[in-house]
Order: C-alpha cells, then sequence, then structure tokens
C-alpha cells in the first residue's frame, strides 16, 4: 500500500511540476519533501516540525516509535543517518542555530530527550537506553536568579560504539569517547576516555578495556 501511494505521489507531481515549468531539481527535492509527509500521514504515529526546507535531513532505513516527535526552529539543523531507530515517545526539539547529527544504526530508547541550541554528535552505532536526557545547555544564572531566555551552552560529543545505559544524563561540554559504556543513573558532565565502563554521580571509570574487547 505505502508503495502505491508513493507511486503515484511522485507521479503526480512529476506531471503537475511540468505543467508549471518546474526543474527537474527543484522536482526531486519537492518530491522527497512530500513523500515524507505522505509516509506521515499513513502510519499516525510520529511528527515531524521543520520551519524550513533542509532542516531535517532523513537517511535510508530510518525506523520511528510511536509517539516520536522531531522539532526544528528556523536556522537549526538535524541529520539522522541511515539505519538509526528512535524508539516510542523519543522527544528532539533543536532550536535556532543548534545542530545535532545522529550517526549510523544508532538507536535512542523509550522516552529519550535531546534538546539541543549549539552542537550534539551522537556517532554511528551507538545505542542509548530508556529515559536519558542530552541536553547541551542551562540557563544563565547569576545571584539575582534566573535570565530569562538565556543560555550558556557547549558542544556534546558521544563516539562510536558508546552504550547509555537507562536513566543517564549527559550535560554540556560532555565528550564520551569511543565504545565506552555509562551505567544507568550516571550524570555526565565533561569528558569520558574510550573503551571504559563509567558510572556515579560525580562519574568515576569503573574499569577499562581495551579497543579489541569493546561491544
Amino acid at each position: 500500500m505505502r508503495a502505491l501511494i508513493k507511486t503515484q505521489v511522485l507521479r503526480a507531481i512529476k506531471i503537475f511540476g511540468l505543467m508549471l515549468g518546474k526543474s527537474g531539481k527543484k522536482l526531486d527535492e519537492l518530491a522527497r519533501r512530500i513523500e515524507i509527509h505522505t509516509f506521515m500521514a499513513e502510519i499516525h504515529k510520529w511528527r515531524i516540525i521543520g520551519l524550513e526546507p533542509g532542516d531535517i535531513q532523513i537517511g535510508r532505513g530510518v525506523k520511528f516509535g510511536k509517539g516520536v516527535k522531531i522539532r526544528a526552529d528556523k536556522g537549526a539543523q538535524i541529520r539522522i543517518a541511515d539505519d538509526v531507530f528512535l524508539r516510542d515517545f523519543t522527544d528532539i526539539y533543536v532550536t535556532s542555530g543548534g545542530n545535532l547529527s545522529i550517526g549510523r544504526s544508532a538507536v535512542l530508547g523509550v522516552r529519550c530527550l535531546v534538546r539541543c541550541r549549539k552542537l550534539i554528535e551522537i556517532g554511528d552505532e551507538v545505542s542509548i537506553g530508556p529515559d536519558c536526557k542530552i541536553i547541551d545547555h542551562v540557563h544563565s544564572l547569576s545571584l539575582k536568579g534566573m535570565t530569562p531566555n538565556v543560555y550558556w551552552s557547549k558542544p556534546i560529543k558521544i563516539g562510536t560504539g558508546v552504550g547509555l545505559f537507562s536513566n543517564v544524563f549527559v550535560g554540556m561540554g560532555s565528550e564520551i569517547g569511543e565504545f565506552s559504556k555509562v551505567s544507568l543513573n550516571t550524570v555526565i558532565k565533561g569528558p569520558v576516555p574510550p573503551s571504559c565502563f563509567v558510572g556515579g554521580d560525580p562519574v568515576k571509570v569503573l574499569f577499562s578495556r581495551g579497543k579489541d574487547q569493546a561491544g
């Protein structure tokens, strides 16, 4: 059914596009965007909100659970590579000027929350457990209290093959080295070496291992 709908949509785009004198490149872009929205209307499980063409790019074979939300303000960028799996109720929001990339074959668990104002890079084959939060900013604070609509932000980088267990918090300025694993309920607020197992708050290296043992 979905293949038939897709074929009919693409055929209609080409016919009406040629009638309107649209170029081949513009037709291809229009077809891609309408195909995405057709898919959304078909499954009624997830939604994408982009206020500017090109804000959100989705690779091939990406899977979505129910209730997934992906939002991008004008001037934001979201890049989701091939074969990513966003499980039920994953919630992603990138504000203007922010840049989020999710690498090939990454998995974001149930109820994961991602908030990006500057830069978040999630590497290939990263596995993120349920209820994790990845946030690259905090409100600006002073002795007078919180300053509305003013934030401090630093990039977050999660390396290839990293695994986060349930309910991990990854804060601004964090960089998790490739193949490292993070225990449940851990708070990450800085660098984590590659190929190790960490946990706690403050975070501690529980043991290290060679790259050939990672996985």
